[in-house]
């Protein structure tokens, strides 16, 4: 099975997706981890991603096209299906996706829509905290460390990232809606799109995703 999970920053995107990866047996790509590791790096790809990150902008198409070739284009894991989560994020994405799918893994299947209000939105990412070091995302309010500032696995450091600042976040949803949402009728259209209320407890949304999916 190859799946789409789209939505709006916040709509618990790669929760879930991990949530589907072991459900399902499929590989897990997200682009916004694929994005911060090579802003990481330090190297050309990362520096020039990082600008547009930290002012809450897409990255380039072209930009996220080359890597996205990087990832399907190689290793057969990826042939027996995946669950891409955060790409395609405009229709141009999304049109070269479908032009090379036999080069990338193969034709989407299936485009989950992740939908919720803004004020929830702004909630949980405003109480987002992120390990540096294993990557893993907690919430003040909804998923507490045991530790405050550490994570359960290492220890590590938590951090809110940049983008997760109110401010910040009202640009993201403010690029979702002019850019990422005209998504939602290209794929309506090709008759692939699931819409899932992705409201209330994380396992309560992952029984509504994996009820839809199963179908």
């Amino acid at each position: 099975m190859r799946i789409i999970i789209f939505g709006q920053p916040g709509s618990g995107k790669g929760t879930q997706s991990k949530k589907l990866e072991d459900h399902f047996s499929i590989i897990h790509l997200s682009m916004g981890d694929i994005l911060r590791q090579a802003v990481r790096s330090d190297d050309s790809v990362g520096l020039t991603a990082k600008k547009y990150m930290n002012e809450g902008l897409l990255v380039p198409d072209p930009l996220v096209i080359k890597m996205l070739v990087n990832i399907l284009g190689q290793g057969s894991e990826h042939k027996n299906g995946f669950i891409l989560d955060g790409y395609p994020r405009t229709i141009a994405q999304a049109n070269y996706l479908d032009k090379n799918s036999d080069d990338l893994g193969g034709a989407i299947d299936v485009v989950v829509y992740l939908h919720i209000e803004d004020n929830v939105l702004l909630d949980r990412l405003s109480g987002r905290l992120i390990s540096e070091s294993t990557g893993e995302e907690y919430h003040i309010k909804y998923k507490p460390p045991k530790v405050a500032g550490r994570c359960d696995i290492d220890g590590s450091k938590l951090i809110q990232r940049d983008d997760d600042k109110p401010e910040m976040v009202l640009n993201r949803l403010k690029v979702f809606r002019a850019q990422s949402e005209p998504l939602i009728d290209y794929y309506n259209n090709k008759g692939i799109l699931k819409k899932i209320d992705a409201t209330g407890e994380i396992q309560e949304v992952t029984n509504r995703l994996i009820s839809s999916l199963s179908k």
